[in-house]
């Protein structure tokens, strides 16, 4: 007999697969687990979190994110709070957030660990009230996203598109911004071209950066880039473009529970888990220890 009780939340947009052939694979593999799921297919990035809002109020007791980080995102942002769990089938680009926890990458090994309901309190970081899994960034990295998105409708998603966008962001918009960031012990005004908080440990060590001992404290690990001149700026962006931000004497690290950045501008684009919002001034990044129940490899 089947049993009920999983929703699962599959993002169109994320990664290459057929999303039709892997939405058959995945209620497949569920079911050879006993289990019966619910599968939503979310066409765009206003559907996918209509769902993940009413996967709020249903009766399942786990609610599955089939997508990237940013469909991840999306997912746990709604459940927090909540008594449910959150499965995650990591059929993204990335999937820094499945790789931190040991979740298998692959469908059948990911539904057979959500299908065992073994569940974890997982730390996630927040800015302003937005939650993130992996990190968050403020100045060069967001407006190359949001650069490349607009890049991306006109000519097609390619790594040479990409790369435009990256210089187009850099020559189009200054590319320094001036901000006054504080912790419980220290205080940094500075102009910088970047600020990137992280709070996963797997994608700190990805990236090759200084920091990992601060999250696995449960801190979050901010990293403040260093003024420097244009080929410098222009190989600060491709690096963050790339996801390898390596170099520690380009940057300023500080790890706190708490940092506030205050600034003069009113609003500031701002990247979590690579999706980009627009948040009001000051800027507060907290850490959240154990803030969201995420379902598990058991640790034998």
């Amino acid at each position: 007999m089947l049993q009920a009780g999983v929703d699962c939340i599959l993002n169109a947009a994320s990664g290459g697969r057929d999303k039709e052939g892997l939405r058959l694979l995945i209620a497949e593999q569920f079911r050879s687990h006993g289990v019966e799921p619910r599968i939503f297919l979310a066409r765009s990035g206003a559907e996918l979190h209509a769902l993940a809002r009413r996967a709020q109020t249903d009766d399942s007791a786990t609610v599955v994110a089939a997508g990237g980080d940013g469909t991840v995102n999306a997912v746990a942002s709604a459940l927090l709070g909540t008594e449910k769990s959150l499965g995650v089938l990591p059929v993204g680009t990335f999937n820094y957030f499945a790789k931190n926890l040991g979740i298998p990458l692959d469908v059948p090994g990911a539904v057979a660990n959500i299908a065992r309901r073994h569940t974890a309190d997982v730390d996630v970081g927040e800015v302003n009230g937005r939650i993130f899994l992996n990190n968050s960034s403020i100045g060069l990295y967001p407006s190359i996203i949001r650069q490349r998105e607009q890049e991306y409708r006109r000519w097609g998603r390619r790594q040479l598109v990409a790369y435009a966008a990256v210089a187009r962001t850099i020559f189009q918009r200054s590319p320094f911004l001036g901000l006054r960031l504080t912790t419980g012990e220290e205080a940094l005004t500075t102009s910088t071209p970047l600020v990137f908080v992280g709070s996963n440990k797997f994608q700190i060590e990805e990236f090759d950066l200084p920091g990992r001992r601060c999250v696995k404290r449960g801190e979050l690990a901010i990293y403040v880039a260093r003024p420097t001149g244009l080929p410098g700026l222009l190989w600060l962006a491709l690096q963050a473009l790339l996801r390898r931000l390596r170099g520690e004497s380009r940057l300023q690290v500080l790890c706190a529970n708490e940092a506030w950045v205050e600034t003069r501008r009113r609003r500031l684009p701002v990247a979590l888990d690579g999706e980009v919002v627009v948040l009001e001034t000051p800027l507060r990044f907290a850490a959240r220890p154990g803030a969201l129940r995420v379902i598990v490899p058991e640790v034998v």
